[in-house]
């Protein structure tokens, strides 16, 4: 798990630390780059956030 993480995060926080516009959150960066989708309404906040987890991660 903590592999799995690390290979999401540092080519991402490499990433961010290249192309951020100033003042630019890790969240919003997030979100300009097509990563994440906003948030727009509080009901939707977990739509499409996760991968379905298998048998064996459950």
């Amino acid at each position: 798990m903590e592999e799995e993480i690390l290979g999401i995060m540092k080519p991402l926080l490499k990433r961010y630390a290249i192309e951020r516009n100033e003042g630019e959150r890790l969240g919003d960066f997030c979100i300009r780059i097509g990563m994440i989708k906003p948030t727009t309404e509080g009901r939707t906040f977990h739509d499409e956030t996760a991968e379905l987890e298998s048998e064996d991660e459950a």
